[in-house]
């Protein structure tokens, strides 16, 4: 029956009753078959459905619509009907050539489902304002329903209700729009952000066993390991201790095993894969697991027994790894030490190093050898990036300081010692052709490192040699050259821009960034899903040997959920980023006029963008200067007298602040000499 179907509709789309016509169907069991396998076949995508007809997918195209001068496009193509559909940008369709236009046929799926927006009071009655000007023309049709709970600036969720008529339905009133919480509520919703735990995972959790025994682990509770993280930090899922050897150092890093209560295929591993990473904002958490993992049985706790997977390295004193195990262990973490303290420990603080005296000794060797690795790791091409994450400082819920986080010594330590832990465990796996997911970062693309040559010319540096085979080790020394100066952060935040994304996948290839042939995510399983399957994987194939029927499936997994991992870290990266933009806009609320010195970190065809040391930036829009200025092929903002380049020190005046699009606005000043 399903061939005859498809021969059918090979000629043009019909409606079931036309198909059972056309087949000669007249029995009931016959026309329930028929039912049936229209239905298969509508949910494996041979077919679609559009206005009760069934068509035959095969007989049309599928292609993204995206906008352009208010035109709809696909596949380069304008789109001969969008109005009929309502398609707007990122919607997926099937669609037909139309002379020499595409025609919409059916739209496969929506990109926007829902429309955020506030209520204006506009003479005497309230008006949904959407935030994308896309929506303006939409209509809400059921104000009526929420006119008792909407005031003057709440904030609402709405769905398209209506596509072709554009029509929004209210189905959450979020709050005032002046109110930070309805803010980020917005941001959370918005980006599908999941907050909390389905009822299958808190039973679930509950009959985890919270038992710690030795068994077939390795000891290691004798060693003086310690954890090192941020004061505020409250899960601790990485450990280290070095011991000087005769040749050189042997480094412990021991990693929370989480595998080890979040089983495969468990409700709990469900909804840690949905989420697919743990979300940081100012104060607070988005857990990938639950509270009594990520801050009880997988922390890292003082003086208690955890379970770890180990990676011990022997390394000499050029910082090459010499010989190396990766193994199961117990650990027993002798203190919780922050940043700060073993920054003084380092700078041999007296009263810090009597307080830990047991453990001094070890954190000068675990600073010796972290030199060591460092440098090594320069010489292969690793780029250290400037930190430009700001830290927020709130009072009472208000933003009363933002400034640079610094990375100081301790912080590079740990950062040293988790990259060769990852390089280690991944090249491992590697050399043993074994499933794992792996973080690679492929070269930059030709286009970006032209512009970037070109701004760096700017400020007067000039790269060597052919800048399409540009090494890594190339643009860590022009970094260098850039260390102490005001431009730093803007020429390490517009490098960090060149550099392609860093993904998750089932193969290895380079780690451009870092300068190592192979890398995975070993160190975070606490908040990180791929660490969490490197564990899983270690378990099954280097822990076991009776594993091995699984390894072609398990690298097709491992495949498809590098995807979901990708998206789900983009989504995280968004989430926070949106959430830091919003308290720096927060922070600049009250400074309306007052003036600040920066530096242009990027130019626009309508502007440039101006970055303050606290890391809080604004907009220079163009209608705020003088007529006539355009950005030319070089990414210069000019007039064709004055020029703005990236790099350049300016005086700005804050202009305007939109907590809601968390735009900021300056107007400039003046143009600063770089000494200035």
């Amino acid at each position: 029956m399903r061939d005859k179907i498809i021969d059918l509709l090979k000629n043009n789309p019909y409606d079931v009753s036309d198909i059972a016509k056309y087949l000669k169907i007249r029995s009931g069991y016959d026309f329930t078959e028929l039912n049936k396998t229209v239905n298969e076949m509508l949910e494996e995508g041979i077919c679609f459905e559009d206005e009760g007809k069934i068509h035959l997918a095969k007989m049309y195209l599928k292609g993204t619509v995206h906008y352009k001068n208010g035109y709809a496009f696909v596949d380069n193509m304008e789109i001969a009907n969008d109005t009929g559909y309502g398609l707007l940008d990122g919607d997926e369709i099937y669609y037909r050539l139309f002379k020499r236009s595409a025609e919409c046929v059916h739209v496969l799926s929506r990109k926007t489902t829902y429309v955020y927006g506030t209520m204006i009071f506009r003479q005497g009655c309230l008006y949904f304002f959407s935030d994308e000007k896309v929506f303006s023309s939409y209509n809400v049709v059921n104000l009526n329903e929420y006119r008792h709970s909407l005031k003057e600036n709440y904030r609402v969720r709405t769905y398209i209700s209506d596509y072709r008529f554009k029509e929004l339905k209210i189905d959450k009133v979020l709050g005032p729009g002046n109110n930070e919480e309805t803010l980020i509520e917005s941001i959370l919703l918005k980006n599908s952000v999941i907050t909390s735990f389905p009822k299958a995972v808190l039973k679930e959790i509950e009959k985890i066993d919270d038992t710690v025994e030795l068994g077939d682990r390795k000891d290691l509770r004798d060693l003086p390991i310690i954890t090192i993280d941020g004061d505020d930090a409250k899960d601790f899922d990485d450990a280290i201790c070095v011991i000087r050897k005769e040749d050189g150092y042997e480094l412990y890093v021991s990693i929370a095993d989480v595998s080890h209560y979040v089983k495969e295929d468990t409700e709990l591993d469900k909804s840690a894969y949905l989420r697919g990473t743990s979300i940081y904002y100012p104060g607070h958490v988005i857990p990938m697991l639950p509270d009594i993992l990520c801050n009880n049985l997988c922390s890292l706790k003082e003086k208690v027994d955890r379970y770890t997977i180990t990676c011990r390295m022997h390394i000499d004193y050029e910082g090459t790894v010499l010989d190396y195990d990766i193994y199961p262990s117990l650990i027993n973490s002798k203190h919780r030490m922050t940043y700060k303290s073993v920054n003084k420990i380092i700078n041999h603080d007296a009263e810090e190093c009597d307080k830990y005296s047991d453990i001094t000794s070890m954190i000068y060797t675990a600073y010796e050898l972290s030199r060591i690795i460092n440098k090594k790791r320069r010489e292969k091409g690793g780029i250290e990036f400037d930190s430009n994450e700001p830290v927020i400082v709130e009072e009472d819920g208000k933003v009363v300081d933002i400034r640079q986080r610094i990375q100081d010594k301790a912080e590079i330590l740990i950062e040293d010692f988790m990259i060769i832990a990852n390089e280690t465990v991944a090249t491992h796996m590697f050399y043993l052709d074994l499933p794992l997911i792996y973080r690679n970062h492929d070269y930059p693309k030709s286009e970006r490192i032209e512009k970037f040559v070109e701004m760096m010319e700017n400020l007067n540096y000039t790269f060597k040699g052919n800048i399409y085979e540009m090494r890594s080790t190339q643009l860590q020394k022009c970094l260098e050259e850039f260390e102490g100066k005001p431009e730093f952060s803007v020429v390490s935040e517009t490098m960090l821009r060149t550099m392609s994304k860093a993904v998750y996948s089932s193969t290895s290839d380079i780690h451009y960034g870092l300068g190592l042939e192979h890398y995975c995510h070993f160190t975070s399983p606490i908040r990180r899903y791929p660490d969490l399957i490197v564990h899983r994987m270690l378990h099954k194939y280097v822990f076991s040997s009776d594993n091995y029927n699984d390894i072609e499936t398990d690298n097709v997994r491992n495949g498809y959920m590098s995807e979901k991992c990708n998206e789900n870290e983009k989504k995280a990266v968004q989430v926070e980023r949106d959430i830091l933009d919003l308290k720096k806009a927060e922070y600049m609320l009250d400074k309306k006029g007052m003036s600040f010195i920066g530096v242009i970190s990027s130019t626009v065809p309508f502007g440039f963008f101006v970055r303050l040391e606290n890391t809080v930036e604004g907009l220079v829009h163009k209608t705020s200067l003088s007529e006539g200025f355009y950005l030319d092929n070089n990414d210069v903002f000019t007039d064709g007298n004055s020029e703005f380049h990236i790099g350049d020190k300016v005086k700005v005046k804050l202009n305007e602040v939109d907590l809601i699009r968390r735009n900021i606005d300056f107007v400039l000043v003046k143009k600063l000499n770089r000494d200035d």
